[in-house]
């Protein structure tokens, strides 16, 4: 049976509840335990039957590999995602067809392992004064620290310096964009046309131009100043060019660097603060973690050529994604009648797939809730199905930039750890809160402790 369909099949029909108004309103509150709960009822395929529309919840990595990477042409953005558009225009994330490809080849090569073993310094470096304000034996909440920290490093690697002078409210106007949508996608307010002039939507039009005017200000500065030898990103990309010759726009440039700016710091922030929250809980893991750190830099800063040589520290990296996936959810939505499985799609209808399922899933994984990084060997890695795990998503569309943040992930664990200890704060709670990532809605609170030189 072919995936795309030629007519309407017959099928069973797709088990799955209908989902009024309260439903609705319970999903925007509390996704993943929604979801969990359709998946345990109905099992890997799930019929969500909504007001306006009907989705299916897939968890099926077989399913989700036709999905994402096989039949991926039959399917666009959802539609949460291509309203991100107020935001990000059409950079890699919200883009589709020709310009996707396009833009996704352009962008690519400066984005590669070997290309951004030129940022470790700069990564590090920062890491090392960000965890210099780590005052011991003060509790603070580390996610906002980290926030911070991958805001500058995305900053230095994107642009090559600072921000431009004048532009000290850009970090302010990017919460302000992330909380928009924080809110938006957690309430029935996404349904207010985006052009009523009511308080949030004024809120954002102003971060997007404070936003806007800086990154305008730098592509601008850069391309009067291109020279063959700059590393910076924005650099990278002005240099890029087709095969004809023909390089990206400034609305082009505007829309990657907004996207890379905002992609390129939360989420490995969250994946950072997990790890943090994940060592604190877990003492003897964070002893190991810091033995290796200390065996393989014995008291040097960490830099490109460790990447690779901290195998704990990676598998630290990996269990805290699967536990605590930035990314939680890939949506998909149908442009033609389609086969999944038994059941069929027909065009217009979403396709939804949770990380946080497929993660935490018996059949992938033993024991799933709890945290066990050495259970990462290559063996294991080798016999997982492909989208049993997928932190950045898969297929054509996987994120361009997973090598830098896994690299930076890493580097700066390294430098935290040579530096600090953490336990957890006797407040701290964690509430996870979802909208285009996971994040922790109270922070991560640790107390750090000095470390003494080994």
């Amino acid at each position: 049976m072919q995936a795309v369909m030629d007519g309407p099949p017959a099928a069973p029909p797709t088990p799955g509840p209908r989902f009024g108004l309260r439903d609705i309103g319970v999903l925007q509150r509390d996704p993943l335990g929604v979801l969990t709960k359709l998946k345990e009822t109905y099992g890997d395929i799930v019929n969500v039957r909504l007001p306006l529309s009907t989705a299916y919840l897939v968890a099926d990595p077989a399913l989700i590999e036709q999905v994402l990477l096989r039949d991926h042409h039959v399917f666009r953005k959802d539609i949460l995602t291509r309203e991100l558009r107020f935001l990000l225009g059409d950079g890699l994330l919200t883009s589709e067809g020709d310009h996707w490809k396009r833009v996704r080849k352009l962008a690519s090569p400066p984005l590669t392992k070997r290309a951004i073993s030129a940022y470790a310094d700069e990564m590090v470096l920062a890491a090392r004064r960000s965890v210099s304000t780590f005052t011991p034996e003060v509790p603070r909440n580390v996610h906002e620290d980290l926030m911070q920290l991958t805001l500058e490093v995305v900053t230095r690697t994107l642009f090559g310096t600072d921000l431009p002078p004048g532009s000290e409210g850009v970090g302010s106007a990017l919460q302000t964009a992330m909380d928009y949508f924080l809110n938006y996608t957690r309430s029935m307010k996404r349904l207010i046309p985006k052009w009523l002039p009511i308080p949030a939507h004024l809120r954002m039009r102003k971060a997007i131009k404070t936003i806007d005017a800086t990154l305008m200000q730098v592509i601008a500065q850069r391309r009067a100043t291109l020279s063959d030898d700059a590393i910076d990103l924005v650099s990278l990309l002005l240099r890029a060019r087709d095969d004809d010759g023909a390089g990206l726009t400034d609305t082009q440039l505007r829309d990657e660097a907004i996207t890379i700016f905002l992609a390129g710091h939360e989420t490995t922030a969250l994946a950072l603060a997990y790890s943090i929250m994940l060592l604190a809980e877990h003492p003897e893991i964070q002893a190991q973690a810091h033995a290796e750190v200390d065996s393989v830099l014995q008291g040097r800063s960490a830099t490109a050529a460790d990447y690779g040589k901290l195998p704990l520290l990676d598998q630290i990296l990996s269990e805290s994604m699967r536990l605590y996936p930035p990314a939680w959810i890939v949506a998909r939505e149908a442009t033609e009648a389609y086969h999944l499985g038994a059941y069929h799609v027909r065009p217009g209808e979403q396709v939804w797939i949770s990380q946080w399922i497929l993660h935490r899933d018996p059949r992938w994984f033993s024991e799933p809730n709890l945290f066990k990084p050495a259970r990462w060997t290559s063996s294991m890695r080798e016999q997982l199905p492909r989208f049993a795990y997928f932190p950045f998503g898969g297929g054509p569309r996987i994120c361009i930039g997973n090598h830098f943040a896994l690299m930076e992930a890493l580097l700066l664990l390294a430098t935290l750890l040579q530096e600090r200890s953490f336990t957890l704060a006797p407040d701290h709670k964690l509430v996870l809160e979802c909208s285009v990532t996971m994040r922790p809605a109270h922070g991560v609170k640790v107390i750090p402790h000095a470390r003494r030189a080994p």
